[in-house]
């Protein structure tokens, strides 16, 4: 693909420089997805607003009737308009069906009022850049922070072994020039108890710790 292409003819630079403008564009695209699915949201409600002025027909008018009583012959009945309209659950349900998606709509519309689209855009696009630059400088701090482990961790080890050869030449030294089995380790502790005092939990006193435990499990096994 590209991405090999530019492995061999650009430098490793320019192929993060080209993963990370992808990485912009995918989120771009996706923020670009998240707008088309309002403006359909948006389309979808504004299909229940009528295009022109609605006209309800009542079914008929409100008419309160009043009986009046009387003492003799027919009781008196009133009957009077009270203002009021009768409409059929029908027409109720489509006025409730308008005034729902007429207040999403000048929800919508207040909201996109207060705020200027295409700055909107350039904040989200620059979040976006802002993002995907961070992630790209922790990878290279990551990277960086484990090839820094990965040196001191060989040198540390080189460390030790340079140590480890100084204590047995140490050993040898004392042995070549004290008699004695037990003359030869008092002489030793002696070294190792100075290097102690000099650098308490050093690797030298480490390695002379770890040969008197060998030494202890010897001499537990006869």
């Amino acid at each position: 693909g590209i991405e090999r292409k530019l492995v061999g003819t650009n430098s490793y630079k320019d192929v993060n420089e080209y993963k990370e403008k992808q990485d912009l564009l995918n989120e771009i695209a996706v923020l670009e997805g998240k707008v088309d699915e309002k403006k359909n949201e948006f389309l979808a409600i504004s299909k229940n607003v009528p295009d022109k002025n609605l006209v309800l027909k009542p079914k008929r008018k409100e008419i309160k009737t009043e009986v009046v009583p009387k003492m003799f012959g027919k009781p008196e009945i009133h009957q009077k308009e009270t203002g009021n309209y009768v409409f059929t659950p029908k027409q109720m349900e489509q006025l409730e069906t308008i005034v729902t998606a007429a207040v999403a709509v000048k929800k919508d519309y207040e909201r996109l009022q207060s705020m200027n689209p295409v700055i909107e855009n350039e904040k989200l696009r620059e979040e976006v850049y802002q993002k995907t630059n961070e992630n790209y400088k922790l990878k290279n701090e990551n990277k960086e922070l484990r090839s820094e482990n990965r040196d001191l961790k060989d040198l540390i080890g080189d460390l030790r072994h340079e140590v480890g050869l100084l204590y047995q030449s140490a050993k040898d030294f004392v042995k070549e020039r004290t008699e004695g089995v037990r003359a030869v380790k008092n002489v030793f502790k002696e070294l190792v108890d100075k290097v102690r005092e000099r650098n308490p939990g050093s690797e030298f006193e480490r390695l002379y710790k770890r040969e008197k435990a060998r030494e202890r499990d010897r001499g537990m096994e006869r």
